[in-house]
């Protein structure tokens, strides 16, 4: 069975990795969330982030903004 993704999510998720990836390349140690908990990636040193990934046009280049950093509860 093939699964469809839309551009949309394919675009979120692009955004979650690009994000991922350079935090890694940071050091910072890192990894995406399976749940829809409010935010994306989780980090080692207590920070939880949402991103937010779009492409307002098709000749655009992406978007990625990190819209939420906060501490663990």
């Amino acid at each position: 069975m093939e699964v469809k993704y839309s551009e949309k999510s394919l675009m979120g998720y692009a955004g979650q990795f690009r994000v991922l990836s350079e935090l890694l390349l940071r050091g910072i140690l890192a990894n995406t969330t399976i749940i829809d908990n409010g935010f994306d990636i989780f980090t080692n040193n207590g920070k939880k982030i949402q991103v937010r990934s779009r492409k307002k046009h098709e000749k655009e280049s992406a978007t990625i903004r990190i819209i939420k950093d906060r501490e663990y509860d």
